[in-house]
């Protein structure tokens, strides 16, 4: 069953026809989709490799919900490392920490998107983990 906000949302753009209003469900999935992974797609920040692996381990086994927008994901990644301070961790990995407890919520959301995309996937193909990050986006 599709949430009321969504079938506003179809209505909203015009994806429906007809004098009932039948909802063109293909048409509004798609779009909505299609919107969602671009957006992600430009807001994701340039990362390094490090970056990248704190963050995957901090959602390695995750179980992704709307709710997780509301995250920090550098409290995330402190609560993986079983710390309270960044002087606690090597200079390098607080570093990383600070940078990306600088990220915006829409860079976080799309950061959050590529994390569930990485774990979810069933193959994934590159070199390194940032081919590997790459190769995920637009999907």
């Amino acid at each position: 069953m599709l949430a009321d906000h969504f079938i506003a949302y179809a209505k909203a753009r015009g994806l429906t026809r007809g004098e009932d209003g039948d909802v063109l469900w293909s048409q509004a999935v798609n779009g909505a989709v299609s919107s969602l992974t671009r957006l992600y797609d430009l807001l994701l920040p340039d990362l390094t490799e490090q970056d990248w692996h704190l963050i995957l381990n901090a959602f390695n086994g995750h179980f992704f919900t709307d709710m997780d927008l509301h995250v920090s994901i550098a409290s995330c990644i402190m609560d993986d490392l079983g710390v309270l301070e960044l002087s606690e961790v090597d200079p390098k990995v607080a570093e990383s920490v600070r940078k990306i407890a600088k990220l915006t919520v829409p860079e976080q959301a799309a950061v959050l998107d590529m994390a569930r995309k990485f774990w979810g996937a069933s193959e994934r193909s590159g070199n390194s983990l940032l081919e590997i990050i790459q190769g995920l986006r637009g999907i």
